[in-house]
């Protein structure tokens, strides 16, 4: 049998003790990691989208990662002629008057996706269209068939000071 003496019972309690300390620092690390983790998924991811100049009724698609936005800055005769005639009851609660689908200078921001299928939308004449399905929305995403239809999805959204950026969750 080997006899230890006490210098390495000493060393071995040493590296004892050490090694106890790094497993506790790497918990510790590992567990900071999570937490860490856990409020980053908790908080919506920020989008900023650098403009284009636009033209007055021209709409454009703006797209970031997977995320697409459909812009707009509509003349006050454009608002007027698509001003609701008679369709009030078909329009959703984000498109009420208590949340205004353009906002006080003819801005229109809204998701640019269909809402039957979720597919990309494209840019037509009178307003968009899925890319497939025959779902169809006029200049301010409503549904041209509420009945099968819903409206394009209304987001929250800011512009920079000098409208050059548009910032969204």
């Amino acid at each position: 049998m080997a006899v230890v003496s006490g210098a390495d019972l000493q060393r071995r309690q040493r590296l004892k003790k050490l090694l106890v300390g790094l497993v506790f620092l790497a918990l510790a690390a590992f567990a900071a990691m999570l937490v860490d983790y856990s409020f980053r998924q908790a908080q919506p991811p920020q989008y900023r989208f650098r403009l284009p100049p636009l033209a007055v009724d021209q709409p454009v698609i703006l797209t970031q990662d997977n995320f697409m936005l459909v812009v707009a800055r509509y003349s006050p005769v454009t608002l007027q002629d698509l001003a609701p005639k008679g369709r009030e009851s078909g329009v959703p609660a984000s498109f009420s008057g208590e949340q205004p689908v353009v906002d006080g200078q003819g801005y229109f921001v809204a998701r640019a996706y269909g809402t039957h299928i979720g597919c990309p939308l494209e840019i037509e004449a009178g307003g968009f269209r899925e890319s497939c399905s025959d779902a169809r929305y006029d200049r301010l995403g409503r549904a041209l068939e509420p009945t099968k239809y819903a409206d394009l999805e209304k987001i929250d959204y800011y512009f920079s000071r000098n409208k050059s950026l548009l910032y969204t969750e």
